[in-house]
């Protein structure tokens, strides 16, 4: 039985990403292997599994959750307090603890890390109050 030919944009709707995600794949894990046929690439079976190992992984949501706060907080956060970071500034975050968080969770949703941080998915922001500084601990919640 011959192998069936996956192209990119089949392979992508069948994991419900776009395209360019997984030619970017390709193009990371096997630069000079990958056969063109057509202008399209040919992926066997076996890289579509590796490949959806990958690509499927999608992040659910970050998550602020404070974890330190000395003195008085003007916007009352305690620590423990929790708020979900995704498309919108999260409701009871106070403004200028977003704008802080707001590079850092950037880079999260974007898929980059940190190289001073030990894990990948975890980083600590202080907002920018001297007086009353509160710390944040990001996490970047994966499937």
């Amino acid at each position: 039985m011959a192998e069936e030919l996956l192209t990119p944009k089949i392979l992508a709707s069948r994991l419900g990403v776009t395209p360019d995600r997984v030619r970017r794949r390709l193009r990371k894990g096997h630069p000079k292997d990958a056969e063109s046929r057509y202008k399209r690439w040919a992926i066997p079976e076996d890289w579509a599994k590796e490949i959806k190992e990958h690509v499927r992984k999608k992040q659910l949501k970050i998550i602020a959750k404070v974890v330190s706060q000395k003195g008085t907080c003007a916007a009352e956060h305690k620590v423990g307090d929790e708020f979900t970071i995704g498309d919108k500034t999260p409701a009871g975050l106070c403004s200028w603890a977003f704008y802080a968080l707001f590079p850092f969770v950037a880079v999260f949703q974007f898929g980059g890390r940190f190289p001073w941080e030990k894990e990948p998915d975890k980083t600590t922001v202080v907002c920018p109050d001297q007086e009353n500084p509160v710390a944040f601990e990001l996490r970047r919640v994966w499937e």
